[in-house]
């Protein structure tokens, strides 16, 4: 799947992924959802994650179906997306606060508060490294972008 983030300065950035089936999703965003989406990309990728968000996305849910409520959402998170999204969200807020704190203890006191049904993954030092230097990539190859022109990422 082909994954474009195309960069408007003075509206909404697009995110569209087009599919090996030759299908398209698309969504306008902010810049949070495009940083956001980019961490998904570079958990997916090193994690080896094939039916997280973006899977998700190459397997015909459309984008935009996950702004909806949780309940009116056409399909369930599979496992794997549970589990990225913990990783994204952590990976986000120490992007944003800085890295503080053990990762897998911090992973699971997460998974306690918001999913404590839900066995937390324990993920290597080495590949929260990996993960972290990924997204940092990803990040200064759209910080770089100029205006109206598009980040392609392939999953």
């Amino acid at each position: 799947m082909e994954i474009s983030f195309t960069k408007r300065s003075n509206k909404k950035n697009t995110i569209s992924c087009k599919r090996t089936d030759g299908t398209v999703t698309w969504m306008q965003t902010d810049i949070f959802f495009v940083l956001h989406d980019l961490a998904h990309y570079a958990v997916e990728t090193t994690l080896g994650y094939r039916n997280a968000f973006y899977g998700m996305l190459e397997s015909g849910v459309n984008i935009s179906d996950f702004e909806l409520p949780k309940n009116q959402r056409p399909f369930a998170l599979t496992p794997e997306a549970i589990n990225a999204e913990f990783v994204v969200n952590l990976i986000m807020t120490q992007y944003r606060d800085g890295i503080s704190g053990d990762f897998n203890e911090l992973l699971k006191e997460a998974y306690s508060y918001n999913a404590p049904h839900l066995q937390p993954p324990v993920i290597s030092l080495g590949i929260v490294e990996k993960m972290r230097n990924d997204f940092n990539s990803v990040k200064a190859r759209w910080d770089q972008l100029p205006d109206g022109q598009t980040l392609v990422l392939n999953f």
